[in-house]
C-alpha cells in the first residue's frame, strides 16, 4: 500500500502563474571566488569522479580531514535572495564517509531576517544533488549562504543554484491525502479509540471515492481516538496556505471535529480548532483557518472527535496569492515500517539501501527492498536508497 501525499494539481488552465528564472551562484569553474572558510581549508580541485550527477571539471573541496562542522560561506548582498526562490540546490560527494550537510543562511546585518539552518544526510562517494526548501521562508533577505559537513573527511561541492517558480493567483486547492491506498504507517493514533481505512460509507454529494480514513470512539468516549500523521520536516500545513480542508461524515449524530498541530522539536504554539456541529450522514467540508499560523512550523497533525464513529476523507489544503506551484513537497519514495522491518514499496531498481540515523551512522544495510531493523533502538531514521538517489524518514 501507498500514500498519496502533497500532489499538486498542476493541469487547471485556469491558474495564472508567473515564471522566474534560477540564478546559479557559483559553479567553481573559475575559481573560488569570493567564498571564504571559518575552520577547514577551502580550495577549488579537480572534480574526483566525474559520473552520475557532476560531471563538471573543477569543483570546491572543504577539507574537514580533521575537524567536523567547519564551513564554506559566501556574502550575496542585499535582495540577492527574492520571494520567488523556493529552494537551494548544490551537488555534494563525501569521500569515504556517510554524511551530514548543513545549509544555513542569514543576514547579520538585518535582525529581523531568521536564519535558516537545514540538514540532509547523503551516502558516501558518489555526487548527490541536495535540495534545500526554502519556499517557507516569507521575509527572503538573506544576504548570507554557507555549507558546513559532520564527518572527518574530503567534501566536494558544486553547482549552488537558487531555484525560482512559477506563482498560483491563489485560492487553488493542494490535495495532501485521499486515503484511496492508505499505510498506516504514515497515520497512527495517540489515544484509545480505533482508527483504520475502510470503503467510503456513502458515495454520494461530496465524496464519491472509494476508500475512506475512520476514527471509531465508540467505547473509547469523547476525544477518545485520533488520527494523526507525523510529516517531520515535510510539512502539511505551511505558510503559503489560508486554509484546511477535509470532509467528514459522522454517523448517527452531529458531531464536533477537532484539529490540532504541533512541533515538539520546535516548540511551535500548539494549534487547536474546533468546527461545531458536523451534521450526521451526509458528507460535510469542514474548513479550519491557517492564514495567521506559524503554518510552516507545524510536522504534526490530528484529528479528533466528541465521540461516535466518524469517516475522513480528501485532507487539502487552500493556496494563498504568490505561493510557488512547486514549493509543496513531495515524498516520493514511500515506506512500510513495523519494529521488525522497513520495506520499500514503490522502487522498481535497488542496488544499495541504507538507514542512516541522525547523528549520521549508517545502521543497517542491504541491496532489497525490506531491511531488518529489529535491532535498532527507538528513533528517527533516514532511509538512503542507492547512495542518495532518493530519501525518505521514519520513526520506529
Amino acid at each position: 500500500m501507498k500514500t498519496k501525499i502533497f500532489t499538486l494539481v498542476l493541469f487547471c488552465a485556469t491558474i495564472l502563474t508567473t515564471q522566474a528564472e534560477n540564478v546559479v551562484i557559483d559553479d567553481f569553474e573559475n575559481g573560488l571566488g569570493n567564498w571564504v572558510t571559518w575552520g577547514a581549508p577551502l580550495s577549488t580541485v579537480v572534480n574526483p569522479s566525474k559520473t552520475g550527477v557532476n560531471t563538471s571539471d573543477s569543483v570546491a573541496l572543504l577539507d574537514q580531514s580533521s575537524e567536523t562542522w567547519s564551513g564554506m560561506v559566501l556574502w550575496l548582498g542585499a535582495d540577492y535572495v527574492q520571494s520567488n526562490h523556493i529552494s537551494v540546490k548544490v551537488d555534494v560527494y563525501s569521500a569515504d564517509s556517510t554524511n551530514n550537510i548543513k545549509l544555513q543562511m542569514d543576514n547579520p546585518v538585518d535582525t529581523e531576517q531568521a536564519m535558516i539552518e537545514m540538514y540532509k544526510t547523503i551516502a558516501a562517494n558518489t555526487w548527490v544533488t541536495l535540495e534545500f526548501d526554502i519556499s517557507a521562508e516569507a521575509y527572503k533577505n538573506y544576504q548570507q549562504i554557507a555549507f558546513q559537513a559532520g564527518a572527518e573527511t574530503l567534501v566536494y561541492f558544486d553547482n549552488i543554484t537558487l531555484i525560482e517558480g512559477e506563482t498560483v493567483s491563489g485560492g487553488d486547492e493542494v490535495m495532501v491525502e485521499e486515503f484511496e491506498t492508505p499505510s498506516s504507517t504514515t497515520w497512527s493514533t495517540w489515544n484509545t479509540g480505533t482508527y483504520g481505512f475502510e470503503e467510503n460509507i456513502d458515495k454520494s454529494g461530496i465524496n464519491t471515492s472509494d476508500s475512506v480514513a475512520y476514527i471509531d470512539q465508540s467505547s473509547a468516549g469523547e476525544w477518545g481516538g485520533s488520527l494523526v500523521k507525523w510529516d517531520g520536516s515535510s510539512y502539511t500545513v505551511r505558510s503559503q496556505h489560508v486554509k484546511l480542508i477535509v470532509d467528514v461524515y459522522s454517523v448517527d449524530s452531529t458531531a464536533t471535529v477537532k484539529l490540532h498541530m504541533d512541533n515538539s522539536v520546535s516548540g511551535a504554539t500548539n494549534v487547536e480548532q474546533y468546527f461545531n456541529d458536523v451534521p450526521a450522514n451526509t458528507w460535510t467540508a469542514v474548513e479550519f483557518n491557517t492564514a495567521d499560523l506559524e503554518a510552516y512550523d507545524y510536522q504534526q497533525i490530528a484529528f479528533q472527535t466528541d465521540g461516535g464513529m466518524v469517516y475522513f476523507d480528501n485532507l487539502r489544503v487552500v493556496l494563498a496569492e504568490g505561493t510557488p506551484i512547486n514549493s509543496v513537497p513531495e515524498q516520493n519514495l514511500q515506506l512500510n515500517v513495523t519494529q521488525e522491518t522497513v520495506t520499500l514499496l514503490n522502487v522498481e531498481t535497488i542496488q544499495t539501501v541504507s538507514i542512516v540515523n541522525i547523528a549520521g551512522v549508517v545502521c543497517a544495510h542491504g541491496s532489497k527492498a525490506t531491511i531488518d531493523i529489529s535491532s535498532l533502538p527507538q528513533g528517527m531514521y533516514i532511509v538512503v536508497l542507492n547512495n542518495g538517489e532518493e530519501t525518505a524518514q521514519f520513526i520506529k
